[in-house]
C-alpha cells in the first residue's frame, strides 16, 4: 500500500491534538512577531517624512513627533523581541513531545505486527524510518512556524500597504508571487522521486550496517558473555 502525504498527516494531527494549544500560540505569537517587523519599515518612513518637514501627524509639533516616532519603534521592538522568544519558548515544550509521541506511535505500531513481518525486514530500516518519521516533523513544523508564516504575514503587510498607497504595484507583487509559488511547486514535484530514492538509500544502507553488528557472532558472543 502505497503512503501518501495526507497519510502522515493525519497521523501528525491525530498525536499533535494533545498539544493543539500549545500549537496555536506558538502560531499566534510568530504572526504577532512577523506583523511587528512589518510595521518598522512604516514607521521608519513616518520618522524621515516628519524629519524632512512633509508630514507632522503628531500635535503640529515636529520635535514631539519624532520622540513619539522613537518611542513606537523601541516599544514594537521589545515587543517583537519578546513575542519572537515567547514563541520559542512554547516551541522547545511542543516539538520534544510530539517528536516522543511520534516515535513511541510509530514503534507500537510496528510491534503489532507478525514475526514474518520482522523477518522480510531490516531491523534496523524499520527504526531509520520511524526516527526519519520524527524527524520530518521537526522540520515541517520549523518550517511552518518560523519560516512560512513569517513570510506569508510580511508579505500579506507589504501588499495591503503598496495597495493603499500604489495598487498597481501591489498587483505587480502579487502577480510575481503566483509565479515564484507555481514555479517551486513543479520544482519540488520533480525533486520529490529524487528525495524518495535518496531516503530508500539511506534506510537500506542504516538498515544493512545495523543488521550486520547485531547479528555479528563476536558481538553476540561478547552479549551472552555480559562482556564489552
Amino acid at each position: 500500500m502505497k503512503v501518501t502525504v495526507w497519510d502522515v498527516n493525519r497521523v501528525f494531527w491525530k498525536i499533535m491534538k494533545p498539544y493543539r494549544w500549545l500549537a496555536l500560540w506558538i502560531t499566534i505569537f510568530s504572526i504577532l512577531a512577523s506583523a511587528i517587523g512589518v510595521a518598522h519599515p512604516y514607521l521608519y518612513k513616518l520618522f524621515f517624512d516628519i524629519l524632512s518637514g512633509e508630514s507632522i501627524p503628531f500635535y503640529q509639533s515636529q520635535d514631539l513627533s519624532l520622540l513619539i516616532i522613537i518611542v513606537m519603534i523601541g516599544v514594537l521592538g521589545i515587543l517583537g523581541n519578546v513575542s519572537y522568544r515567547i514563541g520559542g519558548f512554547f516551541n522547545t515544550r511542543f516539538q520534544p513531545m510530539m517528536i516522543r509521541d511520534i516515535e513511541r506511535y510509530g514503534f507500537s505500531y510496528i510491534l503489532d505486527h507478525s514475526y514474518r513481518f520482522f523477518t522480510n525486514n531490516f531491523t534496523g530500516s524499520l527504526v531509520r524510518k520511524v526516527r526519519r518519521l520524527s524527524r520530518s516533523f521537526e522540520k515541517l513544523a520549523d518550517q511552518f512556524h518560523w519560516k512560512f508564516l513569517h513570510i506569508f504575514t510580511k508579505l500579506l503587510g507589504v501588499f495591503l500597504v503598496l495597495y493603499f498607497q500604489y495598487e498597481l504595484i501591489a498587483y505587480v507583487l502579487l502577480a510575481w508571487i503566483i509565479v515564484f509559488i507555481l514555479v517551486n511547486i513543479i520544482i519540488s514535484r520533480w525533486k520529490l522521486r529524487y528525495d524518495e530514492q535518496r531516503a530508500e538509500a539511506d534506510s537500506h544502507v542504516t538498515a544493512t550496517l545495523a543488521d550486520a553488528v547485531t547479528n555479528n557472532p563476536r558481538s553476540n558472543y561478547l552479549e551472552v558473555n555480559g562482556m564489552r
